[in-house]
């Protein structure tokens, strides 16, 4: 009996253990081993863009039709196995559906039961016309469809995708906005395509797993000033040069295999001392990282009238603003302004006022640091840079506008130390080569400094061009155009 006694006493002791165990509070779960199904991990995918701000899908720059077409979602494993396959659009309910159709997807959310570990999520939107250069003939989304569960994951680094910009182009579609603005569309199924490749580590159930597709085209969105007196029509618009063929990963990069440029026949008339510029329809461009500045060119009047940007780059899922001003004065005074803290918001800065006095008015917001730049147009040579001498006008308030540089210099900066609704008039002097001299007015308007992404009102006799936020800390850029030779 003394043998038994002996085990039954260490059995006794063990469930007295445990009984205390459980009443000391839960133990920590141990962790998932490699069997382990974690169950309702939450995938949710949409395109880049602020969530913050009030514009269509959260995108500030964006529009309708640059959103998910068609979707392939990819969960591949360590081992680089392909794990779990989705093909969102045929998970998606009726509404879902006809947003997907005319490729305005901004957000689709799924669950899986998959197994914990480190995987790298792949996501392509939109890639039905996107063909493969390495692969002549065949489109981005043919690739994707074979690929199923238990494959082995391609290595699609290499891979770049043939002029996606061209296709989008093509099928513009001119709508009006609920605003009343114009506004270019994708059309047609030619939808940006997008792609992302993204670490994740899974490790407990209802984990949520946030995926941000990246467009592979950038987008330039320009407005003509036509400050020359009388009314014009633009019948054509021209831009180059971009890189032909975009890699389908950012930061991928692709052989150079030539350049592109973009063109459109429009017809747009562009009324003289307007409210408000003009705006141009977009297109969209081919991620480029350059050494050389981009051309623009529009035809009007059946003339050719370019202008270089000082920007060589543009990224992909970026929007590069074109300010165009159109002048047969001699002087063009280029203004930018930039709203702190630090980085700031740019605004984009129209000058309003009469071409025969060269006298201006403008609207800056309060606290807002600027800068002036002049360039001299003549009717025969090239254009150029303007030397400045600005100062206050006589008797005006010196507790408005402070002028860092009073000149001469090719660049002017000051900042405005008032608060909004307050009036400053800055005289100029502007001298060149070849004895180019001009002289004139800046009447400086303060307006309150408001949210990102809401307009101003910009400064007229009876108000003039509404002062624009951008999405991201930017010099809205401007571009003077002068005839070709």
């Amino acid at each position: 009996m003394k043998p038994y006694i002996g085990w039954l006493g260490i059995l006794l002791a063990l469930l007295g253990w445990a009984a205390c165990s459980e009443e000391g509070g839960d133990t920590p779960d141990p962790t998932p081993d490699d069997n382990t199904l974690l169950e309702s991990v939450r995938l949710r995918i949409g395109a880049s863009g602020t969530v913050e701000t009030r514009a269509y899908g959260g995108d500030e720059n964006a529009v309708e039709g640059e959103f998910i077409h068609t979707l392939r979602i990819f969960i591949v494993d360590a081992d680089n196995m392909i794990e779990r396959v989705i093909y969102a659009n045929e998970l998606l309910d009726e509404t879902a559906a006809l947003d997907a159709a005319a490729g305005n997807l901004t957000l689709f959310t799924t669950t899986v039961d998959i197994t914990p570990g480190r995987k790298t999520i792949y996501a392509f939107a939109n890639m039905d016309h996107a063909e493969v250069v390495e692969r002549t003939g065949i489109m981005m989304d043919d690739i994707l469809e074979a690929l199923e569960e238990g494959d082995t994951w391609q290595d699609l680094t290499t891979y770049a995708i043939a002029d996606p910009a061209s296709g989008i182009n093509k099928y513009l579609s001119e709508t009006m906005n609920a605003d009343g603005v114009t506004e270019w569309r994708p059309a047609k199924g030619f939808y940006i395509p997008m792609s992302v490749q993204q670490q994740v580590d899974l490790t407990t159930n209802g984990q949520n797993v946030e995926i941000s597709l990246v467009r592979l085209v950038g987008k330039v969105r320009a407005s003509l000033t036509n400050r020359q007196g009388n009314p014009v029509t633009v019948s054509r618009i021209e831009m180059g040069s971009f890189h032909q063929n975009v890699p389908l990963f950012e930061g991928g990069m692709v052989a150079d295999a030539g350049t592109m440029t973009y063109t459109k026949g429009i017809s747009i008339n562009v009324p003289a001392n307007m409210q408000s510029a003009t705006a141009l329809p977009v297109f969209y461009v081919n991620e480029t990282k350059g050494a050389d500045p981009f051309t623009i060119t529009l035809t009007i009047g059946g003339e050719e009238m370019s202008g270089q940007t000082v920007t060589k780059s543009i990224e992909r899922n970026h929007v590069l603003p074109l300010a165009l001003g159109l002048s047969n004065v001699d002087l063009e005074l280029t203004i930018t302004a930039q709203v702190a803290p630090i980085g700031g918001y740019p605004v984009d800065v129209v000058l309003n006022g009469s071409t025969l006095t060269n006298d201006y008015h403008i609207n800056l917001p309060e606290g807002c640091v600027f800068t002036i730049k002049g360039t001299f147009n003549p009717d025969v040579g090239n254009p150029v840079d303007a030397y400045l001498t600005v100062r206050l006008a006589d008797g005006e308030p010196a507790n408005i506008v402070e002028i860092e540089t009073t000149g001469p210099a090719a660049t002017v900066t000051g900042h405005v130390t008032a608060l909004s609704g307050q009036q400053a008039t800055l005289s100029y002097e502007a001298n060149g080569a070849n004895a180019l001299r001009a002289t004139g007015n800046l009447v400086i308007h303060t307006v309150p400094l408001q949210d990102q992404g809401t307009g101003y009102p910009a400064y007229s006799e009876s108000q003039t061009r509404a002062v624009e936020w951008l999405a991201a800390p930017r010099w809205y850029e401007p571009v003077v155009l002068v005839k070709r030779k």
